[in-house]
């Protein structure tokens, strides 16, 4: 059985050569040929130095492939990745992001998943790893934990491995989403929608350390609009305005008004207890975002944070 797992990166060698050097000491099951699929969405290929040096010390049963987007945006490379998949003709096509850490037994757990449970689509969990320079108001994210086999109604580029039939099948990521993000919850949601079935793998764990740049209450602030907004235009895309107004509208005018009274307490909190009232304010401010970012993808462009790189 044959497994491409793939990268898709832009300017973070430093990132690509921690993830490759986790896929590279997996526990990989025996029958299973591991194929590494690098797709560096740049003009330039600034990241081909480290393929090549993972390449010269991966192990003998791990093939590694390189491949230059210059067409920027998250949704061209990660289409570019399924087109290059294909030509290798696999059985699955594994996605995990360039800034992951992969657990030894990551694509074995995702494997095993997708046999036990006849899944066409297998997602696993993301623990997010802080340093001590975490502030004190944040709310840290915690890894999302289910019973392995539970169904889902969408999945996520950051730790996913789908049947290589649902791309032959013509589904792609949208590329009008290029830039926004959210490309990957669109298309399984599509995918899902199509009848193809989507699990979760409880014990297919990535590790992600999260960088001092997304630690900023903007990065925060600015992540709980844009994930809103692209859950609304997504559902825009897929079953109209009206359904999508009456879902995501009401959802965004429910999120500010609990955010304004969460911020509020938070804020009268503050003085008395610090420790308590600054993340409480930051969990109302982080609903008040995110419920505009619901409503103002009616009207106006959602925010196009692919148009830049962090971390490195």
């Amino acid at each position: 059985m044959k497994v491409v797992v793939a990268l898709c990166t832009r300017n973070r060698p430093n990132m690509l050569r921690d993830c490759l050097a986790s896929l590279f000491a997996q526990e990989v099951p025996a029958g299973i040929k591991p194929i590494a699929l690098v797709v560096e969405n740049n003009h330039d290929p600034t990241c081909s130095a480290q393929v090549a040096a993972a390449s010269a010390i991966a192990p003998p049963d791990w093939r590694v492939l390189y491949v230059l987007e210059p067409q920027l945006g998250i949704s061209m490379a990660r289409n570019r990745a399924l087109e290059a998949a294909l030509e290798l003709d696999p059985d699955w096509i594994a996605f995990i992001d360039d800034d992951e850490v992969a657990a030894p037994n990551w694509l074995s757990a995702l494997l095993a998943c997708a046999g036990r449970f006849d899944a066409d689509v297998v997602q696993g969990p993301v623990h997010y790893e802080y340093t001590s320079a975490a502030p004190a108001w944040l709310s840290k994210r915690a890894a999302k934990s289910r019973k392995s086999g539970t169904r889902l109604l969408t999945a996520f580029t950051n730790n996913v491995m789908l049947r290589t039939a649902i791309v032959r099948s013509g589904l792609r990521f949208d590329e009008a989403m290029r830039y926004s993000g959210g490309e990957d919850s669109d298309f399984f949601y599509r995918v899902a929608e199509a009848g193809w079935t989507i699990c979760w793998a409880d014990d297919a764990v990535v590790h992600e350390a999260v960088i001092p740049a997304r630690l900023t209450m903007r990065w925060q602030l600015d992540r709980a609009m844009r994930v809103a907004s692209n859950a609304s235009v997504s559902h825009v895309k897929r079953r109209g305005l009206p359904s999508a107004v009456m879902t995501h509208g009401s959802k965004g005018l429910r999120r500010i008004v609990r955010g304004a009274v969460i911020a509020g307490a938070g804020s009268i909190v503050i003085p008395l207890a610090p420790k308590r009232g600054k993340p409480l304010a930051f969990r109302g401010l982080q609903d008040i975002w995110s419920g505009f970012g619901s409503l103002s993808a009616f009207v106006l462009k959602p925010p196009q944070p692919y148009t830049k790189v962090d971390g490195d």
